[in-house]
């Protein structure tokens, strides 16, 4: 790199690191104007390791900005650069070394990413985006990554669910795409979770109304416990019965949901007025039944819903 453009590069970078709204605003615009080379990349990188916490910056972190003005060059002398300073970036800095490694598509950059993975399953610092869950989630080589295992990881060190990871384990097992072997390690761990969370959640659950479900303390617990519920009934291993019914009882219609659905992927019935609630239920009941279908158990919806006039005017 050009010493004028180094000196350029080494203005911008500095802005950037300023944490200041409008200067990092200015610093990003000119980054979008700039040509990048392999050279001013890598400085970019090792920029990215050593800003400061500007979590208060409402248009983005500077780490995510280095890292993504970076990317507009791939090379792989970026990957040992990425593996030593993964943990040292930012939130956002992190989901933008991890696009680096999945556009760059080569093998090293996926044994770059593989490796990446396994040690921020330790840490529990991985961090993809919402957007680049949905798309590994449907991607069948993106099942040979150590996702199973980072979940596992978070079940195993009682860490908070990382919802990104998860979605995509969720994916890849609905397709079919994870072996049983590696699955057997979830199913304990899913069950030991997801009871600790029922005790927490069932004291916070109203006999009447729906307002309840929306209360913080009791919608965090239930994004968890769905997601998990999914994730469990989705797994091709033995499952709970006890701890399936236990869920059954709730008053919560979504958590019902899931484990009906898990009860009926094993073939173990379930109570009339449950199948009759969950039918009738506006916020699942499509879900309900669109599941049922592809489990090939269509027949236990209830039929006296499935022809009601109003029901189909409400759903199509």
């Amino acid at each position: 790199m050009a010493n004028e453009s180094s000196e350029r590069l080494n203005s911008i970078i500095a802005k950037m690191m300023s944490c200041d709204y409008a200067t990092v605003s200015d610093a990003n615009d000119e980054f979008r104007k700039l040509k990048i080379d392999e050279a001013g990349g890598i400085m970019l990188l090792e920029a990215a390791a050593k800003t400061q916490d500007c979590s208060d910056l409402i248009l983005g972190h500077p780490s995510g900005y280095l890292i993504e003005a970076a990317g507009k060059v791939t090379t792989p002398k970026y990957y040992e650069l990425i593996l030593r300073d993964y943990a040292d970036y930012k939130q956002s800095g992190k989901s933008e070394a991890i696009r680096i490694l999945l556009l760059a598509g080569t093998p090293d950059a996926y044994e770059t990413l593989q490796t990446l993975m396994q040690q921020s399953c330790k840490r529990g610092d991985l961090q993809l985006t919402p957007g680049m869950a949905s798309s590994l989630s449907d991607n069948s080589d993106a099942a040979e990554l150590p996702f199973v295992e980072c979940l596992i990881a978070d079940l195993q060190f009682r860490r908070p669910l990382n919802y990104d990871t998860a979605v995509v384990v969720l994916g890849h097992l609905q397709k079919g795409w994870i072996s049983e072997r590696r699955q057997q390690t979830m199913g304990p761990l899913l069950t030991a979770r997801v009871s600790e969370l029922l005790k927490v959640a069932k004291p916070l659950q109203q006999s009447s109304g729906e307002t309840w479900k929306w209360e913080e303390d009791y919608l965090n617990i239930r994004e968890e416990l769905t997601l998990l519920m999914d994730i469990y009934g989705s797994t091709k291993l033995h499952l709970d019965e006890k701890l399936l019914r236990e869920v059954l009882n709730l008053k919560d219609v979504r958590l019902q949901f899931f484990a009906g659905v898990a009860m009926l992927s094993r073939n173990i019935e379930i109570p009339r007025e449950v199948l009759k609630n969950l039918g009738a239920a506006v916020e699942v009941r499509n879900d309900f039944y669109d599941r049922i279908q592809g489990l090939d158990r269509g027949e236990v919806f209830p039929l006296e819903l499935a022809t009601n006039k109003q029901w189909l005017k409400e759903t199509w």
